[in-house]
Formats: C-alpha cells, sequence, structure tokens
C-alpha cells in the first residue's frame, strides 16, 4: 500500500493530482461522501470556515444534494464541521506547538474568543486548561 506523504508542515499537501488526491482521501477516510467531506473540511479550515457551498462545489453536487445526502446518513455539514473542528482541536493542542490563537485560526475562527468559546461548549474548560 502507498505510503500518505505529508509535506514538512505535517499537512497534507494542497496540491495534488486528481489519482493522489483520490487515493488519499480514501485512504484516509473511506469511500462514503461523509468521509469526503471530513476530508475537505480539514483540507480548507486554514483557510476559514468552509461553507457548504464551496464543499458542495469541490464535490461537483449542488448544496441541496449535499444536504439530502448527509440527511440520509443522520447528519449535517453543520455536526461534520464541529466534530472535525472539535477532533483537531485537541490534536492541535495536545500533539503540537501551536498556541491557542494559531489553533483557532488552523481550525477556521477568525476570532480567538470564538475558538474559546467552542472548546468550552466541547470539553467544559477552556483551551489553556489542557
Amino acid at each position: 500500500m502507498n505510503e500518505i506523504k505529508k509535506s514538512s508542515t505535517g499537512d497534507f499537501p494542497l496540491r495534488l493530482t486528481p489519482r493522489n488526491y483520490r487515493n488519499q482521501r480514501e485512504a484516509l477516510y473511506g469511500k462514503d461522501i461523509r468521509g469526503e467531506i471530513i476530508f475537505l473540511i480539514r483540507r480548507l479550515l486554514f483557510r476559514g470556515e468552509p461553507s457548504r457551498q464551496k464543499i458542495a462545489k469541490e464535490l461537483n453536487l449542488s448544496v441541496r444534494t449535499l444536504q439530502r445526502s448527509l440527511s440520509e446518513m443522520n447528519t449535517s455539514y453543520k455536526d461534520l464541521l464541529e466534530s472535525t473542528r472539535k477532533k483537531l482541536a485537541l490534536e492541535y493542542l495536545k500533539e503540537s506547538e501551536f498556541t491557542v490563537a494559531q489553533t483557532a485560526v488552523l481550525l477556521g475562527y477568525t476570532e480567538t474568543s470564538q475558538f474559546y468559546k467552542a472548546f468550552r461548549r466541547w470539553y467544559n474548560h477552556s483551551p489553556r486548561e489542557l
């Protein structure tokens, strides 16, 4: 099996050939649309919160088709975005040297205070208490 190559920063490369992109996505998240959405969210978060429209466009779907597909899996785009951010927040704060402010930016928050509120909602304490 091919090993997934990361950049020197530990992130996945942003420019991939279509074949490499598909192979990496499938290796990490499977072949279902939920996995594809999580992959795209992770890839796009540091640029700001990726919208439903952006994700749908990346998948060559209409926004309505995207919403319907997620609804059939008893989830929503908001739920996937939230759970992805929650998981990444712990990874970034526990397993890296990112500051709270850097983590907020990497998770697509425009204000550090937004990240603090979300983190407190997820874990009942502030990110600095880790």
